[in-house]
């Protein structure tokens, strides 16, 4: 089951749980990791406890996600839930997941991690004062970006990127735009650590990891100016829950989870900005009481933390600027969980550069945008997908198809 986002698909899966035994199995990329509950609209610990969940949360902020290692995860959940007599529920907005599990997957070889290194190192970066730099060339500070950082440097789209790729592999550079920025990354690690062109190996012939499943493939779909105000609301629940605390502590080291009602230290350094607005719109939330959830923060500290976060930039306590998380080896890392909706203007919030209530207006508007893309790509991939808003349209299809 696919859709855009905010279209009920997790609320259906739930109801289709609920009327048999069912387990249901994550396919949307940003729910795959253990941060930011809120903010990728992962189950609750409620939903969690209530229906056999499967492949949420399951990687830590700074793993790599990709379409060959799901699929290589979920080919013995589907098989172990038949096993138990279990109905397999692939729930998610990553069509590209679905697509490869039913269609299959081109099988590219491993990229070694100096070639990698060597490629993404190429990009160019917005630094720590926003002047941006490439091997001691300036970059403009508007140009597009690319990903926000786990900590501090932000990576920019290239013109010269697609000029590079042109050079070493035209076939590809010919169907990439110059702004796609990750697939031509993708595609530059491919022909310098193989020679050969990335359309090679998509070319070759493929065979579905499940070739005797039967597939149902159902989208939830609303009205556009539907789809619009589900967006908007759902985002201002889940700051009133607690997402710019789950941004603040993504960046505060890695701190995922808090006991009881006690917040991680904010990070030092200089702050500075003004976040006055953002602070009056951050104090108008109303406290939330409940008791603290399992492994997770309890709504007293999300809430708090929202109100914290605004104060803790006027107090000069959290940096307008973080500096790259320093992982394996001293190698600075970047987590794909910041090209999550709402991530870079929520960071933007707590670094002073605009208010909560900017933030919250930005997040909506680059999500509507989003889901009209989304929208647009899930219809052309999958024509024949059913379009759905009840579990009993889709048991309906699924049972009279013997």
């Amino acid at each position: 089951m696919t859709g855009t986002t905010a279209s009920g698909k997790s609320a259906l899966a739930m109801e289709l749980a609920a009327t048999r035994p069912s387990v249901i199995i994550n396919a949307d990329a940003m729910q795959m990791y253990r941060p930011l509950r809120i903010l990728t609209a992962r189950p609750t610990h409620a939903e969690e406890a209530a229906a056999a969940h499967a492949l949420y949360g399951v990687l830590a902020a700074e793993e790599s996600s990709s379409v060959a290692r799901w699929l290589n995860m979920v080919v013995p959940v589907i098989r172990s839930a038949w096993r138990e007599g279990k109905l397999p529920l692939l729930v998610g907005g990553t069509g590209m997941y679905l697509k490869a599990l039913m269609e299959g997957l081109a099988e590219v070889p491993e990229i070694p991690p100096e070639v990698r290194e060597r490629v993404r190192n190429s990009l160019p970066r917005r630094g720590r004062t926003g002047e941006g730099v490439l091997s001691g060339k300036a970059v403009p500070h508007d140009a597009p970006l690319l990903t926000s950082p786990l900590r501090g440097e932000e990576i920019h789209a290239s013109p010269s990127l697609h000029a590079r790729l042109l050079e070493k592999d035209p076939e590809m550079a010919a169907r990439l735009k110059p702004g796609d920025t990750q697939r031509i990354l993708r595609a530059l690690e491919v022909v310098e650590a193989t020679g050969k062109s990335l359309r090679y190996f998509q070319c070759q012939p493929v065979t579905p990891p499940l070739p005797k499943a039967r597939f149902h493939l159902f989208m939830t779909e609303f009205p556009r100016t539907e789809i619009y105000r589900r967006i908007d609301a759902r985002f201002l629940k889940m700051v009133e829950e607690g997402a710019l605390e789950e941004v603040r502590q993504l960046v505060a080291g890695g701190k995922w989870q808090v006991a009881g009602n006690t917040l991680p230290p904010l990070a030092g350094g200089a702050g500075g900005g003004n976040v006055a607005a953002g602070a009056e719109v951050a104090s108008q939330i109303p406290p939330l009481t409940s008791p603290p959830q399992a492994g997770g923060i309890s709504k007293e500290a999300q809430a708090g933390g929202i109100r914290e976060g605004a104060q803790a930039v006027m107090d000069n306590r959290l940096p307008r600027t973080i500096p790259l998380r320093q992982g394996f080896g001293g190698q600075a890392h970047q987590s794909p969980l910041f090209k999550a909706h709402g991530v870079p203007e929520l960071l933007a919030h707590l670094r002073g550069e605009m208010a909560l209530e900017e933030a919250i207006r930005r997040a909506q508007q680059n999500t509507r945008h989003y889901a009209k893309r989304q929208t647009t790509w899930l219809r052309n991939q999958f024509p024949k997908a059913r379009p759905v808003a009840s579990a009993k349209e889709i048991f309906a299809s699924i049972d009279g198809s013997g």
